[in-house]
């Protein structure tokens, strides 16, 4: 492995700011084992998990199935976050409940 470089692989969305469009990683893909032609093909499956629509043409069975497999990835992200803020709030209310009684 000596020098050899190796690359991670981030999906990343834009997003709009009152700042202007912002760049935010979604998901640390880590190496992947698809050519790079078909990094665009995957990034768009993920998206079409998300937005529901459907693809004029079947897609190739290996990049569906690592589309399928990241997008539950994001999809558990994303709850997970959302449990954190819901519990972090809950938590810090408790402690002033009790800090004021």
């Amino acid at each position: 492995m000596a020098g050899r470089a190796t690359y991670n692989t981030n999906l990343i969305e834009s997003i709009r700011t009152p700042s202007g469009p912002r760049q935010q990683i979604v998901l640390n893909l880590g190496q992947l084992s698809l050519p790079e032609e078909k990094w665009k093909t995957l990034a768009n499956c993920i998206e079409g998990f998300f937005s529901k629509s459907k693809t004029l043409f079947p897609q190739d069975p290996e990049i569906e199935a690592k589309a399928r497999h990241y997008a539950s990835q994001i999809r558990q992200e994303r709850l997970d976050r959302a449990q954190e803020r819901i519990t972090g709030g809950e938590s810090a209310g408790k402690n002033l409940l009790n800090t004021s009684t």
